[in-house]
């Protein structure tokens, strides 16, 4: 079977590679897959807990998950954009990877909440979001570094047309046990149409020294020098546009993220 063609999981069902227990699955020390998993979409919370040394790729399609993510673990998160809760307890050097890009056309709220609770571990959360028609979008993160030398690296891109509206919400926190923590976040918005809005809070509580830490945001039209520059090389001025707002929402997955994820059923 392809990698890129998720698995579907159902609910209770035994698996070779891990264990359920009620709402919970636990992933099996050691086990690696390049294979991508989809657990049964459900509204009941899920929790799934990710072995020693485990390394696993999952699209998300359950409305309220929680994952725990042992020593060493390493998961890529997937998704298109959606509305869920998601929790994320990492050990120490576990990882991990998300990577969220589509269109949204109707209104949506994420929470998502991060917990860097072992040294060197990491999070990378990338979310490319076009907003179109009416669509409102809150999305609000936490990620909170309570271990030294853990990382977080945070960026959010979204184009804005019609009458969208992103509220972006980033709590960045390095607690004081978190010596030699990095936590970087960044936010840009391209707005095409006047009733476009963005409204975004990235925060930081830093209580440690030794750290390292940046944030910012920033929301303008698209720039012309580059679309001009497009055009002067033969393309037509919607196609010049798409090309250009196509690599900057895909281009933050890189070769990990299709260009689509649908929904994964049993009959797929």
């Amino acid at each position: 079977m392809d990698a890129l063609s998720p698995v579907l999981l159902p609910l209770g069902q035994p698996q070779p590679f891990g264990v359920w227990e009620d709402d919970s699955f636990r992933f099996n020390d050691g086990y690696a897959s390049e294979q991508r998993f989809a657990f049964e979409a459900s509204e009941s919370p899920l929790y799934v807990r990710l072995g020693k040394n485990t390394q696993v790729a999952i699209i998300e399609q359950c409305s309220e998950v929680h994952y725990h993510l042992c020593e060493k673990a390493s998961l890529l998160h997937l998704n298109d954009p959606r509305s869920y809760k998601a929790t994320f307890d990492l050990d120490k050097e576990a990882h991990l990877r998300h990577i969220s890009v589509g269109t949204v056309s109707e209104n949506l709220k994420n929470t998502l909440v991060v917990h860097l609770n072992g040294t060197k571990s990491s999070v990378e959360w990338k979310d490319g979001l076009h907003l179109k028609a009416s669509s409102e979008y809150d999305w609000d993160m936490s990620v909170v570094h309570h271990a030294p030398q853990t990382s977080s690296n945070c960026r959010v891109h979204s184009v804005i047309e019609d009458k969208g509206f992103l509220r972006l919400t980033y709590d960045g926190t390095v607690e004081p046990s978190a010596a030699d923590a990095v936590l970087e976040q960044k936010n840009l918005n391209y707005i095409l149409t006047p009733n476009g809005r963005v409204c975004a809070r990235p925060l930081m509580h830093i209580a440690n020294k030794n750290v390292r830490a940046s944030h910012g945001t920033a929301t303008q039209p698209l720039p012309r020098e580059v679309l001009f520059y497009l055009q002067a090389r033969g393309l037509e001025p919607e196609t010049a546009k798409q090309l250009f707002l196509d690599g900057f929402l895909y281009g933050l997955a890189g070769e990990a993220f299709p260009t689509n994820v649908a929904t994964v059923t049993a009959e797929d």
